[in-house]
């Protein structure tokens, strides 16, 4: 499913072919077409290329992933495809039988075959000089530069400016360039809701069916282009937790079944249900505003999901806090993730144990050092020195916005009980970040003060005149990020671009009135949050 969500804002930074100066020589530009071999006459043209494609779109006769490009006519005559051929650094492609007519778009995978659509040589990811003929004169010429894996080099619109790309689209119309390069964001783009779909035995499906959320495994397909045998796939969840006779929340094991095995980068999927939420909007804006504070939280978009092929309805589909996810917020991924979900796991009580938290990622000999001095340093005596030490093991400013986000959030369910957040160790820096999970229940609501939270190191935090203040001011400071990325109007646009999936969602566990309830409630509750935080925070 493509629809149309925001407009991206983006710099296009590949120059097109300039017939006064004649282009670029070949690897100084990447992108630029025309690169001064003599006449140019562009009859067809480059439209897209992938030289790394990992996980973007796969060959089912193999499943394997084979590189590719595209050819697009932006004329309005067709062109005889006998009269095309296509020189790369490997080899040439000597046309073919057919046309491609006005505006066609012709998909070439770059497998070393000689059959009809396929070019008889490979693409180069460290940087493939491409020429187009039509008639033995030039119609087109790219220089890829280095691109990295499931990274496309795109036309936008068809036939327009070049830009790389993490938003492939073999065979179809090119869509406005990503933002970033970072190809695991193409799971959470926002003008897509994904479709994925697992086929699962009769047998799995009975043994996975139960509180005991037992991994088995599936098959799955993504988009229609990538389809994968043998990924594990469990029930997950506490008090939304659902039956697959219901609507069940999933957690996705990409490469239980080969090593080494990722979607778009990534190797881990979780599909939430929205079972507490009928507006399927509380943990898509709740984790937006950590990350806008600056705390490291997953990114979130929508999935259509369907089960041997019935359909399950609309989820949320929420990055994993794994290895994958560390990686985008630290240098290195190496450090020790924890799980916080009793008081029993809060450093600060004299008597911290970390062997009694769950690990969800990490060494097999774990240092849990920092954990163990912010546990002492908050046990002790609150004092400036005591706040000064604890500096030097905890990331004294992404705490502060951690606990802003919570509260502005109304994450009451999360370190404010204290119940679901996560703690990551970064030996880099030496400090340890607060991160936050199971954010269902945000609403928003002003229903607690801004001192509400009963964890121990926030509890210290606010002990401390100076600490106080500066959680104030990044109360305040978030409540100005609120106005001036305008989340009012951000939520609505959202919700409107998820409305009808909802209304058709055939497993909702909630009726119409409260989808519209819920809608107007957090909305209203956005709108009034900076405000309210003002009140308490001045």
């Amino acid at each position: 499913m493509m629809r149309f969500l925001l407009p991206m804002l983006l710099c296009l930074g590949c120059q097109q072919y300039d017939p006064a100066n004649g282009g670029d020589s070949k690897g100084q530009n990447p992108g630029v077409t025309g690169a001064g071999i003599g006449e140019f006459n562009p009859v067809l043209v480059f439209n897209e290329v992938q030289c790394d494609n990992e996980s973007t779109w796969q060959r089912q006769q193999d499943f394997t992933f084979p590189d590719w490009l595209e050819i697009y006519n932006p004329t309005t005559e067709a062109v005889d495809l006998s009269t095309v051929w296509i020189e790369s650094n490997a080899g040439t492609w000597e046309g073919q039988e057919g046309t491609i007519g006005p505006g066609e778009l012709l998909l070439l995978i770059a497998d070393d075959s000689v059959e009809a659509d396929h070019l008889p040589f490979g693409l180069d990811n460290g940087g493939e000089d491409l020429t187009l003929y039509v008639d033995q004169v030039v119609s087109d010429r790219l220089y890829t530069g280095e691109l990295g894996a499931d990274i496309t080099m795109e036309r936008y619109p068809d036939g327009g400016a070049w830009s790389p790309s993490i938003r492939a689209t073999p065979g179809i119309p090119n869509k406005e360039p990503s933002e970033t390069l970072d190809p695991t964001d193409s799971i959470y783009q926002l003008d897509d809701i994904v479709e994925i779909r697992f086929y699962i035995t009769a047998q799995n499906i009975a043994t996975m069916d139960s509180w005991s959320k037992i991994e088995v495994p599936a098959n799955m397909e993504f988009e229609g282009q990538v389809f994968f045998e043998n990924i594990g796939i469990r029930l997950k969840g506490s008090g939304t937790f659902q039956n697959m006779n219901a609507k069940p929340s999933f957690r996705v094991d990409i490469n239980q079944g080969q090593a080494g095995r990722y979607l778009r980068g990534l190797k881990n999927l979780n599909l939430h249900n929205s079972g507490w939420d009928a507006s399927y909007m509380r943990e898509f804006m709740a984790y937006k505003l950590f990350r806008d504070a600056g705390s490291p939280a997953s990114r979130v978009a929508y999935a259509r999901v369907y089960v041997n092929d019935v359909d399950f309805g609309l989820y949320l589909n929420v990055e994993t806090p794994d290895n994958k996810f560390i990686k985008q917020w630290y240098e290195n991924n190496d450090g020790e993730l924890y799980e916080g979900q009793t008081w029993n796991d809060d450093p600060g009580q004299g008597n911290f144990n970390v062997a009694n938290i769950e690990m969800d990622d990490g060494p097999l000999q774990p240092n849990p050092f920092h954990l163990w001095e912010i546990d002492r340093i908050v046990s002790g005596a609150n004092n400036d020195a005591a706040i000064a030490q604890l500096q030097d093991h905890l990331d004294m400013e992404r705490f502060l916005a951690f606990a802003a986000a919570e509260c502005i959030s109304d994450q009451w369910d999360g370190y404010e009980s204290p119940h679901n957040w996560r703690m990551y160790i970064d030996h880099d820096r030496g400090k340890v970040d607060w991160l936050p999970a199971g954010i269902d229940v945000a609403t928003y609501a002003n229903d607690n003060t801004i001192n509400d939270s009963n964890g121990n190191v926030f509890q210290f935090c606010w002990d401390n005149q100076g600490c106080r203040q500066a959680y104030k001011q990044k109360l305040l400071d978030l409540a100005q990020i609120m106005e001036d990325e305008n989340y009012t109007t951000y939520y609505q646009d959202v919700f409107a671009f998820i409305q009808a999936d909802i209304a058709s969602d055939p497993r909702m566990s909630h009726n119409v009135n409260d989808v519209e309830n819920e809608y107007q409630t957090i909305g209203s509750n956005i709108a009034q949050r900076p405000d309210q935080i003002r009140a308490q925070a001045n």
